[in-house]
């Protein structure tokens, strides 16, 4: 009992509350083997072909869900990349209608320009022929007279 006492008194408090000992108490002594080093808890029963069978279960189903994980992995990144491409493409459109808009404004542009000089030099032309065949007729009139 003394000893058990001594025991509990080396224990952390919420290791003495969870009724865990320190690891220097003999609940650690019975999972030491002949050379003194630890063994895990339940190393010296014989595993039965029933734990070998889950342990086997357990060991496919972590094989299963790493290999389903990394083909998640794999179509996220694909996903990924082809959604890049789809916005490039869309970026590519983009920029070729704004260049042709731009083009097609200033094709615009110049042929308002040219018709509005051409509608100017018209109009010019038709003062001077207006002016020749005024002055024309003055000279007429001033001959006449």
């Amino acid at each position: 009992m003394a000893q058990i006492q001594d025991n509990q008194d080396t224990k952390t408090p919420k290791a003495a509350e969870a009724g865990r000992g320190n690891g220097t108490g003999p609940s650690s002594a019975d999972r030491r083997d002949a050379g003194g080093n630890r063994k895990p808890a339940g190393a010296d029963r014989q595993m039965t072909e029933s734990d070998r069978q889950a342990a086997r279960e357990r060991k496919q189903r972590r094989k299963r869900r790493e290999a389903a994980l990394r083909r998640r992995s794999r179509q996220v990144r694909l996903r990924m990349i082809l959604l890049c491409a789809v916005i490039a493409a869309a970026a590519c459109v983009g920029v070729s209608a704004l260049l042709i808009h731009r083009r097609n404004v200033k094709e615009q542009e110049a042929a308002l320009a040219s018709s509005r000089k051409t509608a100017e030099e018209q109009a010019a032309f038709e003062v001077t022929a207006e002016e020749a065949a005024l002055a024309d007729s003055r000279q007429k009139a001033e001959e006449a007279a």
